[in-house]
């Protein structure tokens, strides 16, 4: 997140309607008021010298600007997520460079809508669990969010599978080298084989 400070930010205007950096539009106005805009930078398409000054404009157009008061930075990427199919309680491994987006944490990584708990965190990968995701299937974005704001995402890198169900136990009692037989839907969760 960018947050700018200063008098009369609005521009006279009734809220902040856009900010810039260089010829970047910001992303979302997260919070906005007459002294204090909290943006989240747009995205400058890995160009470090797509502009420093930074303009806001208020609602009736008019606007205010710093000079110099930005420097463009690497930006966070996914380079890869393993494995490509899961569902809940899947471990999987996102690789990729600059992951915490110029800060020191990773806040939310999300596949879809689906949240994950992350047990491991660097700048260029993550070991993370998914949550539940019930019924949910089919391609999804990943998005990584760092304490910074700053958003690594990549498509078609992980399809959701629905959970799985086990509709039936048989027999339901038994003690140790019992056969059991156990019937259902997905039993696999998205893998080859039991382990």
């Amino acid at each position: 997140f960018v947050t700018i400070t200063g008098n009369a930010l609005r521009c006279g205007g009734d809220n902040v309607a856009s900010v810039t950096i260089g010829d970047v539009a910001h992303l979302s106005i997260e919070s906005e008021n007459d002294t204090v805009v909290v943006i989240r930078a747009g995205d400058n398409f890995g160009n470090l010298s797509a502009g420093s000054d930074i303009v806001v404009t208020g609602n009736y157009r008019a606007s205010l600007s710093t000079a110099g008061a930005w420097t463009w930075t690497e930006a966070s990427n996914i380079t890869e997520v393993s494995p490509s199919v899961g569902q809940a309680g899947t471990i999987v491994t996102i690789t990729g460079n600059n992951l915490f987006g110029n800060g020191t944490s990773i806040v939310d990584v999300l596949f879809g809508s689906i949240n994950s708990t992350v047990r491991n965190a660097s700048q260029t990968e993550l070991v993370v669990v998914l949550e539940d995701n019930g019924t949910t299937e089919g391609p999804v974005i990943v998005q990584v969010v760092a304490n910074t704001g700053a958003l690594a995402t990549i498509s078609d890198a992980f399809n959701l599978t629905a959970v799985g169900t086990i509709s039936s136990i048989t027999p339901s009692s038994g003690h140790q080298g019992t056969s059991v037989r156990i019937e259902g839907e997905r039993l696999l969760a998205a893998g080859t084989n039991v382990s």
